[in-house]
């Protein structure tokens, strides 16, 4: 009987970790994988060293998760590194406020997010707004009435609590809207450098001291 109730536990438990698992980004196409599949605290994907977690959608009677279309990629400019999410509603569009959260963690200690900025596209006449803001590194300036402009501002921080809300114009939907993270490498102080230094140094003297 005691093996059998160990047994159980320990199927609950591989459960349990399956249904808090983080996936690579690139097997996510909508937004239901990440709000309803893999929901709760801690799930979501991973993408290079980019973690994208803790997803809530509030449609107000709005498009439903499985509808909206999400892709999360990676790229380079120069020497700068690009993350991008971006969300797209189907044919029709957001024609209702929504708000988008997640958090946005970056797991190598020697990269930071230096750049944040928001596009959008809107259809209609009324066009709208679309704002995200982010905690606690500030917020983006809001994109209103325009079609695919962007707002952008400058952050230094490794973890980021996201809100993005979307408002559509009387009359207009929102088409899709995307955040392109840029990332910066952290340059050691001069200090590091003489610690290394003292460090590599120190690793010669004992590999040439006679034992």
């Amino acid at each position: 009987m005691k093996k059998i109730t160990v047994l159980f536990a320990g199927l609950l438990g591989i459960a349990s970790l399956a249904s808090a698992a983080i996936v690579n980004c690139s097997t996510i196409t909508n937004l239901s994988q990440l709000t309803v599949d893999n929901a709760g605290v801690g799930n979501g994907c991973v993408d290079q060293d980019k973690e994208y977690t803790n997803f809530v959608y509030n449609p107000t009677g709005g498009v439903d998760p499985s509808a909206v279309a999400v892709g999360i990629s990676f790229g380079t400019v120069g020497t700068e590194e690009l993350h991008v999410i971006a969300l797209q509603a189907g044919a029709v569009g957001w024609t209702s406020q929504f708000v988008l959260s997640y958090t946005l963690e970056v797991n190598d200690p020697m990269r930071f997010i230096n750049g944040i900025e928001l596009d959008a596209t809107f259809l209609g006449a009324g066009l709208g707004n679309v704002s995200q803001s982010n905690s606690p590194a500030g917020a983006v300036d809001p994109i209103v009435a325009v079609l695919a402009t962007s707002g952008e501002t400058t952050h230094s921080t490794s973890l980021l609590n996201v809100v993005v809300t979307g408002s559509p114009g009387a009359g207009s939907s929102i088409q899709q809207f995307a955040t392109t993270y840029t990332q910066g490498l952290v340059i050691p102080e001069p200090a590091t450098y003489a610690l290394f230094g003292a460090g590599l140094l120190g690793m010669a003297f004992f590999r040439r001291r006679p034992s």
